[in-house]
């Protein structure tokens, strides 16, 4: 769902805004030293439209970065988890 709506082009080329969710960040056990994210990303009408996880490196590299779910509103279309 994430390359049929285009959802990784939006979030590179910043037409959806990305903001790491504060209360959820916690170190990565997987990449020693990073972070463990999940990012929320709203567009420009101030809506969340989908949510992603990523491991972010003291370097700011990202080695780790998956799609979560995708959002209609307050209705999630799509998740990765079951």
């Amino acid at each position: 769902m994430f390359e049929a709506l285009d959802v990784w082009s939006k979030i590179q080329d910043g037409r959806l805004s990305s903001t790491p969710i504060q209360r959820a960040r916690v170190p990565s056990w997987a990449h020693p030293g990073g972070t463990s994210d999940i990012v929320r990303h709203v567009n420009g009408a101030g809506f969340q439209v989908a949510t992603t996880h990523r491991i972010q490196m003291p370097d700011g590299s990202i080695p780790h970065w998956h799609a979560k779910d995708i959002h209609i509103g307050d209705i999630v279309i799509w998740s990765q988890e079951p």
